[in-house]
């Protein structure tokens, strides 16, 4: 069997991450296994989670939403957890009886934040909006006049209101305007399109420097040359190599010692990703942790099918949101930088031999099911194999200089 295992981050007004939901799916393609259950997928997530790649690993700290099933929340399973790292979804389809509530009663005695899934008025629903933290509401399912009628009867119950599938800013805003606290969907990567709005010189610099790095034919003693010209740079790589990441017995103090111990290729995405941090600065923290994870997914996929793209795809991951980062469409931004012309096609168009690694990766962020399996295809890869770089590019995503 196959598994799929992701996460999608949940924001708060300042558009802070505060959570991850962790998404987990079992998929059974020859069938072995039909009685399938989100039983065992939660338990499943919550093994690889817990006892392979490691809660933190996953959330970088920040707590893990996880749905429970009705069976799961009967038989204790919450209690080997802690209430400090997981917040407990109730899917919106349980069996409400005086079981239920006196499993959620003793979760909530424990200390676990309690939060309703894609919330329903339904018979009985009032004891679980007593014991509930958070409700979480649908807002691509829901229609606007339903979010208002919900939100106004839910705000006499004292919880906090979760929006969840908020795709756009004019949502994000709306839901604020309307009470709601926490925001889980993609308008934090949405731009914000001005027209005739100019890149500031600090911007055009970056960009300068970032395009810089890629030309294949740079040496090492240029790269040294525009580091040492920027100490903000200069200081941060020299962060990077002394961290407990690479383990040096000796600390090392010069720019061309970091960069002969890190390699050309190992340098040059550690500076675009420096480089990104510049240039989102004032942008939510997420847009940069969700593209260097797209550059770090693709890259890692690329090393197994097509090795030869593996820093071509790198660099395409981390340009990906680059219309969130200066709120101009990708159409405007990407034709006017010099960059290798695959990445173009498929930053600008969704074509050309990169695509698949950027569709693969949105695909994992909106646990797109279809669309990933396309692409898997088309990679000849599996889930499993996949699910597992991942992760891994999760982990490599929490070195990022603005976590």
């Amino acid at each position: 069997m196959d598994t799929f295992l992701g996460r999608q981050p949940i924001l708060d007004c300042d558009q802070k991450t505060v959570g991850y939901e962790l998404l987990y799916r079992i998929s059974d393609k020859q069938n072995i296994f039909p009685k399938i259950d989100g039983s065992l997928a939660t338990s499943s997530l919550l093994y690889h989670v817990f006892c392979d790649s490691g809660i933190n690993e996953i959330t970088g700290g920040k707590k893990a939403f996880i749905n429970f099933t009705r069976n799961l929340l009967l038989s204790g399973i919450p209690d080997i957890l802690s209430p400090d790292e997981v917040v407990i979804e109730i899917l919106e389809n349980v069996t409400i009886d005086s079981r239920l509530i006196e499993a959620l009663t003793y979760m909530a005695g424990k200390g676990f934040t309690l939060a309703l899934d894609d919330f329903v008025f339904q018979r009985g629903i009032d004891a679980l909006l007593s014991l509930a933290s958070i409700v979480k509401i649908d807002w691509q399912a829901t229609s606007q006049q339903d979010i208002v009628d919900m939100t106004e009867s839910l705000s006499r119950h004292g919880v906090l209101l979760l929006a969840e599938k908020v795709e756009t800013l004019r949502e994000f805003t709306l839901a604020k305007e309307l009470g709601y606290k926490f925001f889980q969907g993609f308008f934090f990567a949405r731009p914000l399109i001005v027209k005739g709005k100019s890149l500031p010189v600090t911007i055009h610099t970056w960009l300068d420097i970032l395009t810089a790095i890629q030309r294949p034919e740079l040496d090492l003693n240029e790269i040294i040359s525009i580091i040492n010209k920027n100490p903000s740079l200069s200081y941060q790589l020299l962060k990077i190599i002394n961290s407990a990441r690479y383990g040096l017995v000796r600390p090392v103090s010069t720019i061309k010692q970091a960069v002969v111990l890190l390699g050309e290729k190992e340098t040059k995405k550690w500076l675009s990703l420096l480089i990104m941090a510049k240039i989102t600065a004032d942008k939510p923290v997420e847009i940069l942790v969700t593209a260097s994870i797209r550059a770090k997914f693709g890259e890692l996929i690329a090393n197994e099918v097509q090795k030869e793209l593996s820093e071509t795809v790198f660099l395409m991951g981390m340009l990906s949101l680059l219309d969130a980062y200066l709120d101009k469409p990708l159409a405007e931004i990407i034709p006017a930088l010099p960059l290798d012309n695959r990445i173009t096609q498929a930053l600008v168009s969704d074509s050309g031999p990169l695509a698949v690694y950027l569709r693969l990766a949105r695909a994992y962020e909106r646990a797109n099911y279809n669309t990933i399996n396309t692409c898997l295809e088309e990679l000849g890869m599996d889930e499993d194999s996949v699910a597992k770089l991942y992760i891994r590019a999760i982990r490599w995503s929490r070195a990022l200089p603005c976590e």
